[in-house]
């Protein structure tokens, strides 16, 4: 089909909005309105479009963010905690071409969440700057201790790209089942009627969603070597070390765990579902609201996740702020802000949680759903899930007021409740509180 050519301007003045509008992008109203998006007299404040409308509308916050700039996971170590400056600069793993040993050793490793990871391992000749060992504050005593480990690494990234991703798929459900809280009726429920639509015939957006959340764990998960060759390690037997019990992998095949499930599969996932998010929102499609919400919700119980993770490291190495990363605390807050704006402002969200669901059918005259287009376990769904979100109203607001950051539901909540607001991001400054500390601390 020939696409439609755009007639000339019929001003300078319309041309020089137009390219200023594809420069600093358009805002969510005007995306959806397809009009140009004009900076007002604050050029990081509101837009002229929306600082015109009556003080009697219903605003939106004006943001010119798309859904496919959302940040969803860490890239990496910072530099301060990389244990190898082999690769800092790089956007993927390379080969490591120092190895001291030709012959590859096989051991199987685990996060004792299933069935064991395989990997194929050499000896290599460590550079300047590669780590080699772990440190840590000793529980009890608090001396500083050392846990030595061989010179190892991941011989063949490809191959093991290509067993990361096999990991994931045979082992979605049992991820999903041995992290996720079965007495959080909101969570539990969600994923549930997730994984029934991302079978084979279902929502491909959500099955990828569903893998990019387990992938996320990858790398937040202490691996340890379980195999009947640990490359000549122990299990640490120091009841004062967070590695007591276990035999962890080396430092560089833990961050080469952690930048192949980035970068071979994290990115490309993301940047597939958050496209397709997009498409389906500003599509506004009634048939693609549950579809959308679910897919919505996986992708914040995984920021959820992602903070609480940041917030428990900096904790862990002794930091004195509450978060270790904030460039990417305000990166996930933002992005977590950017899929929030559209989903209650393109397309009104939250509104079949304000309606009452009763039997198999919904008050179509306030419906945003048509009733055929779910099934009697997704109608279910909405019964459970408005239920408890109307039951746990005054607990999850209390999780903005408070500014819970770390909390679970903090980001999810924000899909079911009406007059939805931006939270504030946390400043690089404030302290932790040093309630549910761990007692062993590594350093």
């Amino acid at each position: 089909k020939e696409r439609k050519r755009r007639g000339k301007f019929k001003s300078e003045q319309l041309r020089k909005e137009t390219c200023m509008t594809r420069t600093t992008g358009a805002c969510i109203r005007c995306q959806k309105n397809k009009i140009r998006c004009i900076p007002g007299p604050d050029p990081a404040g509101w837009c002229m479009n929306c600082l015109a409308l009556s003080s009697r509308v219903v605003r939106m916050p004006c943001f010119r963010a798309r859904v496919t700039e959302a940040e969803l996971f860490r890239r990496g170590p910072t530099s301060e905690f990389s244990c190898t400056r082999r690769w800092i600069l790089l956007t993927s793993v390379k080969e490591i071409d120092t190895w001291s040993s030709p012959t590859p050793r096989i051991i199987e490793i685990t996060q004792d969440m299933g069935p064991t990871l395989q990997l194929f391992c050499k000896e290599y000749t460590p550079l300047d700057g590669d780590r080699q060992d772990y440190h840590w504050k000793d529980a009890f005593t608090g001396a500083t201790k050392t846990l030595t480990t061989p010179p190892y690494a991941i011989a063949d990234v490809e191959r093991a790209y290509s067993t990361i991703e096999q990991y994931i798929e045979e082992n979605l459900v049992m991820y999903l089942e041995g992290i996720l809280d079965s007495e959080n009726t909101i969570v539990w429920e969600s994923f549930r009627i997730a994984m029934s639509m991302a079978g084979s015939d279902g929502s491909a957006m959500i099955r990828r969603a569903l893998k990019l959340w387990v992938g996320s764990r990858l790398i937040e998960e202490p691996w340890r070597v379980c195999g009947n060759d640990t490359l000549g390690m122990n299990v640490c037997l120091d009841m004062g070390s967070p590695y007591y019990g276990r035999i962890p992998v080396t430092p560089i095949m833990d961050f080469q765990l952690d930048n192949i499930t980035i970068h071979y599969l994290l990115m490309p996932w993301k940047s597939r579902i958050l496209k397709e998010l997009q498409k389906k929102i500003l599509g506004n499609r009634k048939e693609d609201w549950l579809e959308v919400h679910l897919t919505m919700f996986i992708l914040l119980n995984n920021v959820e996740r992602q903070i609480k993770h940041d917030n428990w490291f900096a904790r862990r190495y002794s930091l004195t702020h509450r978060f270790s990363n904030y460039q990417l605390i305000d990166a996930i807050f933002n992005g977590a802000k950017i899929l929030l704006a559209h989903f209650h402002h393109v397309n009104k969200g939250h509104m079949p949680f304000s309606l009452t669901w009763e039997g198999n059918y919904v008050n179509m005259n306030a419906s945003r759903l048509p009733t055929h287009s779910l099934s009697s376990d997704q109608v279910k769904y909405m019964q459970q899930v408005t239920r408890a979100a109307k039951a746990q109203e005054y607990k999850l607001r209390q999780l903005q007021e408070l500014k819970m950051y770390e909390a679970p539901m903090f980001w999810c909540s924000q899909l079911f409740l009406p007059g939805w607001a931006p939270p504030s991001s946390p400043s690089p400054q404030e302290p932790y509180t040093m309630s549910g500390m761990s007692t062993a601390i590594a350093v």
